[in-house]
């Protein structure tokens, strides 16, 4: 028995790239299904509502669950996806560039925690509510509201905005007004 196979395999560049390639990939195509799923969303509230408009308090709108709540899937599943390739960027960088690459991996990870509790709530807190008849108190969250807390610039923006990606375009319109997505 030798020495070597006893001790612990040491991740290597090599691994990082590896695993970096296919992080880079699943991005890609996460991310394609992310934004179909996002256009294919009809905007129903803001300017570019056509039909089946919702007003305020934006809490009619159990007849639009699941299709409207559909993009948070792929949302959710890009998270780790692009953590992941933060990291292994993060791994391949040269060392004089590691400062950047130590950056983007804080930030990367800022979005993770910022989309996966906004995501969440709108999943496990939202929905099952709105679902329910029990609105009291949900116009601030619900993904609606264009000035509301959960789907807007204030969560979403950083947390896209880091990721390079805009999810004001998750509301079917490209101008963050979709489901009372982005800017107004």
């Amino acid at each position: 028995m030798s020495l070597a196979a006893d001790q612990p395999r040491v991740s290597t560049p090599s691994d990082a790239t590896h695993l970096g390639l296919w992080a880079a990939v699943l991005t890609v195509i996460v991310t394609a299904v992310f934004a179909g799923a996002g256009v294919t969303t009809p905007a129903r509230s803001g300017p570019f509502c056509v039909s089946d408009c919702v007003a305020y308090p934006y809490v009619d709108v159990a007849r639009f669950i699941p299709g409207d709540y559909l993009w948070l899937v792929p949302g959710i599943l890009l998270v780790p996806v692009f953590v992941i390739l933060t990291a292994c960027i993060h791994v391949y960088a040269s060392e004089p560039r590691k400062i950047y690459s130590r950056i983007a991996l804080s930030f990367a990870l800022v979005y993770a925690v910022v989309i996966l509790t906004d995501y969440f709530v709108q999943l496990a807190v939202i929905v099952p509510s709105l679902q329910a008849g029990q609105t009291d108190g949900l116009s601030l969250f619900t993904q609606y509201n264009p000035h509301g807390l959960f789907i807007n610039d204030a969560t979403a923006t950083p947390g896209h905005g880091n990721a390079g990606g805009d999810h004001g375009n998750a509301g079917g319109n490209g101008n963050g007004n979709g489901n009372g997505h982005g800017k107004p």
